[in-house]
């Protein structure tokens, strides 16, 4: 007991006491100093011979984990203290020399403090290489989040490219589907037109039949009021190839519609008086004329044929029978069906089909333009 409150103890383990706080202070400022230089490894080897703790705070600090050898280090520097008071211990028993107890002092503090860096550097090589390693595996890690970053931007930028192709496309077959049913629509109106004209063209061809049955020999074509009023302009241009015979009461009736109809009638009637021109006209370049007939019966003969004299149509038909009766070789042209029912019954007949269709149509296409 005497020896531990001796000075020969006391004073060399006081400075010893003095040395370990040191050291274990400006070890722990050197490991909590921050540096933005990246250390290379015989850099790190370095820094770990002469303050482990600060190599130890470097490797731990890119490693982000907790710092076990800095503890290891700091532990080992105790060791080293209760290490040099067993020296003190020792020589302040034996008696105190100054030579000596400096001279084990330095030994073993040369001794631990070789063993601790020695420590130090096998420790630093093998956490320098595992951080390279771990850097290695941060840095792939950090290329692949990038690709799948990269990666995850295009296939978004493909999803859109991909809607707006789905868009596109759904505009193109709507698009297309209105374009087929128009062009079907089209189609079927062509078709329906052109059935409308080859039934025109059908009908065109049996009304000019029946007529061209009477041309080229002596037989006249007696025509009822409607014929030049309201048939088609293929039936007059016919007409111009046969010889025409025409009640004066025809005639009479188209002076009176010009004189006293309007409209759509009064129009008719000037079509009637044209079209009369240009057959007369025709007819003396042809010699196909135009012959007018006048009342030639009497109250008799309309009675013996059942005929009316206050009917127009019963009148227009006695003039013709009369001729007929009289040896005149002629066929009754009307588009009136009951006027041509009625001539039937005492005269030979050409029984047309719709004698007026292009004339109506275009009667039709006048009042829509109008509208």
């Amino acid at each position: 007991m005497e020896t531990l409150i001796s000075f020969s103890f006391l004073i060399p383990a006081t400075i010893m006491l003095f040395v370990m706080l040191f050291y274990l202070a400006l070890g722990e400022e050197l490991a909590k100093k921050e540096t933005g230089e990246s250390l290379g490894y015989i850099d790190y080897l370095f820094v770990g011979l002469a303050v482990p703790e600060a190599a130890f705070a470097r490797l731990y600090n890119v490693k982000n984990t907790e710092a076990s050898e800095i503890q290891k280090a700091q532990h080992g520097v105790i060791v080293l203290f209760i290490a040099s008071l067993l020296v003190c211990y020792k020589h302040a028993a034996a008696g105190f020399a100054f030579l000596p107890l400096l001279t084990d002092l330095l030994l073993t503090f040369g001794a631990f403090f070789l063993v601790i860096r020695l420590w130090a550097v096998v420790r630093i090589h093998k956490i320098y290489k595992e951080r390279k390693i771990f850097e290695s595996l941060l840095s792939k890690v950090e290329e692949k989040q990038k690709e799948a970053a990269e990666t995850a931007r295009q296939q978004r930028q493909l999803e859109r490219l991909n809607e707006k192709l789905r868009e596109k496309k759904s505009q193109i077959e709507a698009r297309n589907n209105r374009i087929n049913v128009y062009v079907a629509n089209k189609q079927q109106m062509i078709k329906q037109h052109m059935d409308r004209d080859k039934a025109k063209i059908d009908l065109m061809r049996r009304n000019i039949g029946r007529l061209n049955n009477y041309v080229g020999g002596d037989t006249v074509v007696a025509i009822d009021t409607n014929i030049l009023m309201e048939g088609d302009d293929y039936l007059i241009e016919e007409l111009k190839k046969h010889r025409i015979l025409i009640s004066k009461d025809v005639q009479m009736e188209w002076d009176g519609i010009n004189k006293y109809a309007n409209g759509e009638k009064k129009r008719k009637g000037i079509r009637a008086r044209r079209r009369l021109k240009e057959l007369v006209k025709n007819g003396k370049q042809t010699g196909n004329l135009v012959q007018f007939t006048v009342k030639k019966w009497d109250s008799d003969f309309m009675k013996e044929n059942n005929l009316l004299e206050t009917n127009d149509d019963d009148r227009i038909i006695a003039d013709y029978l009369y001729e007929y009766k009289q040896g005149r070789n002629l066929v009754v042209l009307s588009g009136d069906h009951m006027f041509e029912i009625s001539a039937s019954i005492h005269l030979p007949t050409i029984e047309l089909e719709d004698y007026q269709l292009f004339s109506r149509e275009k009667r039709n296409e006048k009042v829509a333009l109008a509208k």
